[in-house]
């Protein structure tokens, strides 16, 4: 299969495509297992607020955000969407 091919697949997978062909494959075998693991995405949402998507797999990162929420320091977004939960925070989230 040609790397065009493979990009456009990854795209709309949400898979980044700079990466090289056999991580793009790789990461293309376990969205087909359902194993894939979407990056968590941090998004300039206002002045000094970013909105972050989380993967609902993910759940370590799920749980750091809970505590950050329980120390005022973040707040749901009430939002769910492309299997991801939001969250508003006013730092970046990686």
């Amino acid at each position: 299969m040609k790397l065009s091919d493979l990009k456009l697949l990854a795209d709309l997978h949400e898979i980044p495509t700079n990466l090289t062909k056999e991580d793009i494959i790789k990461n293309l075998k376990l969205v087909d297992n359902e194993k894939y693991i979407k990056p968590t995405t941090c998004d300039k949402f206002d002045k000094n607020t970013y909105l972050i998507g989380v993967d609902i797999k993910n759940q370590q990162k799920l749980v750091s955000c809970g505590k950050f929420v329980e120390n005022g320091e973040m707040r749901r977004a009430n939002m769910y969407s492309s299997d991801r939960i939001y969250f508003y925070a006013g730092f970046k989230f990686n």
